[in-house]
C-alpha cells in the first residue's frame, strides 16, 4: 500500500512546492513605514520577545487577509542562547552571521523551516516587538528549551497548499466545501508555521 502511495505523494509534494515558490515571490510595492534603529533594538530587546513582520512576499498578503492583520509573519527572539549552548550548529552561525549570531531569531520559514536568523534580516521591515506580561525566568526558559528543540523541523507545506487556494476566486470554491478550506496544516508534530512554533512553545 505504502509503495503504490509513493509516486502519488511525489506528485502531491512537488505540486505543493510549487505553490511555494509561487507564494514566495516577493511583492513590487512593498512600502516601509518608519526607520527602525537596529542599534536600539539590541539594546531594547529582550529573550522571549515576539518580533511580528509585514512580509513583502505573495504569502503574507494572503496571510494578511485571512487575519485582518497587519502582520504576516512571526519570530521569537533568543539572543545568543544557541551559542550559549555550544549546540552544533552554533560554530556554522558564527562563521555565517559572525557578531550578528548573538542577536538571533528563530523563524519558521516556508522554503527553509525552522532556522536561526540575524535580528537585523528584518531591519528594514515594517515590525513590531511584543513582550510577553510577567514572564517568569523559568517559564521563559522553557519556552527557550522548546524553541530551540524545534529547530530543523520542516515548514507544514499542506499550509501552503491550503493558502495558495485563496488565490481562486471564492465563487470557484463549492459552497459545501468553503468552511472545510478554513482548516490548515497536516497536524504532524514535525512540521509548523511561523505562529504554531511560537504558541507551541508557550
Amino acid at each position: 500500500m505504502d509503495v503504490a502511495l509513493s509516486p502519488l505523494r511525489t506528485v502531491r509534494q512537488f505540486f505543493i512546492r510549487q505553490f511555494a515558490r509561487l507564494l514566495t515571490k516577493p511583492l513590487k510595492n512593498y512600502t516601509s513605514r518608519f526607520p527602525n534603529n537596529l542599534e536600539a533594538l539590541k539594546r531594547h530587546i529582550r529573550k522571549g520577545d515576539i518580533i511580528l513582520v509585514e512580509g513583502e512576499q505573495r504569502i503574507s498578503e494572503v496571510i494578511k487577509y485571512l487575519t485582518q492583520s497587519s502582520w504576516s509573519h512571526a519570530a521569537i527572539y533568543v539572543g545568543d542562547e544557541l551559542m550559549r549552548r555550544h549546540l552544533p550548529q552554533a560554530g556554522q552561525l558564527q562563521a555565517t552571521f559572525g557578531n550578528e549570531a548573538k542577536f538571533l531569531l528563530v523563524e519558521a520559514l516556508v522554503d527553509e523551516g525552522v532556522v536561526a536568523a540575524p535580528l537585523s534580516k528584518y531591519i528594514n521591515f515594517n515590525i513590531r516587538v511584543c513582550r510577553p506580561h510577567n514572564l517568569r525566568k523559568d517559564h521563559l526558559q522553557l519556552i527557550l528549551n522548546d524553541i530551540v528543540g524545534q529547530l530543523g523541523y520542516t515548514y507544514d507545506l499542506q499550509n501552503v497548499f491550503d493558502l495558495a487556494r485563496y488565490f481562486l476566486p471564492v465563487s470557484l470554491v463549492p459552497r459545501r466545501f468553503r468552511r472545510k478550506a478554513l482548516q490548515f496544516g497536516s497536524g504532524l508534530p514535525t512540521q509548523v508555521i511561523c505562529s504554531s512554533m511560537i504558541a507551541s512553545a508557550f
